[in-house]
């Protein structure tokens, strides 16, 4: 679910049992889990919500939320580990590659940055602002901090 993570049992006869593993694995109703997923991103519960995840998409989240967590704390070192873990695990992932230039120019990282950057320039991915992409593509190269 957005915001909260849950598990589906399927058993062999009966219907399916959304489970809450972070809440001593408590069975949710679908009324429970749609007032949930209201209540953290403000909106109805979507079919989508409820899809399968595959081990590499649930890998992904784990580490976006340890980003997450990483940048609210402000920890610089640990917000660029979780970035490159997710990279390295979405590669052709514009936003994530935008974040990591930033995070990686800020802590002086320059040819990391750069690395992103260029990429980003050489992909010109949808719904990315290419013109502030090179604005910090000239903040790397002047030296700018």
């Amino acid at each position: 679910l957005p915001a909260h993570f849950v598990v589906r049992h399927q058993p062999s006869d009966g219907p399916s049992q959304l489970i809450d593993v972070y809440e001593r694995a408590v069975e949710l109703t679908h009324d429970e889990a749609d007032a949930m997923v209201r209540a953290n991103v403000g909106r109805p519960m979507q079919a989508s919500d409820l899809e399968s995840m595959t081990r590499r998409g649930m890998v992904l989240r784990v580490l976006r939320n340890l980003r997450g967590l990483a940048e609210q704390q402000r920890d610089g070192d640990a917000h660029a580990r979780y970035l490159d873990a997710i990279v390295r695990l979405d590669p052709d992932n514009p936003e994530e590659r935008v974040r990591r230039a930033i995070v990686m120019f800020s802590l002086e990282r320059r040819d990391e940055a750069l690395a992103d950057v260029n990429w980003l320039l050489e992909k010109k991915p949808d719904g990315i602002n290419l013109n502030q992409v090179e604005d910090l593509r000239q903040a790397i190269l002047r030296g700018d901090r």
